[in-house]
């Protein structure tokens, strides 16, 4: 991990790929932060997460990309890339892994 998140890193879960945090980034409370091994293509899935960005409280990140700048909203859950200065709300998404 690089930079210096805030928050709890007990909800960091890089069991099977890797997670990288960018510099500047605020993590709000009960969080969870999680990878994939592989999605359907055998392709890799960390978690990335860009400098700057802000993820709301209790967001779930799922082996997915999240770009510099930009905002997660509280509760939502991502399994995409998600892109520059971009706002993010909770609810239904549709999921694309990169």
């Amino acid at each position: 991990m690089r930079g210096n998140p805030r928050g709890l890193l007990h909800h960091f879960i890089g069991d099977a790929n890797s997670i990288s945090v960018g510099a500047g980034t605020n993590i709000h409370d009960n969080y969870l932060v999680h990878v994939a091994e592989f999605n359907l293509s055998g392709n890799g899935l960390p978690t990335v997460i860009g400098d700057n960005v802000t993820v709301g409280h209790s967001a779930v990140l799922h082996g997915c990309t999240v770009e510099d700048k930009a905002y997660i909203g509280a509760s939502a859950n991502q399994g995409r890339l998600i892109g520059d200065k971009r706002c993010d709300r909770p609810g239904p998404k549709p999921v694309s892994h990169v």
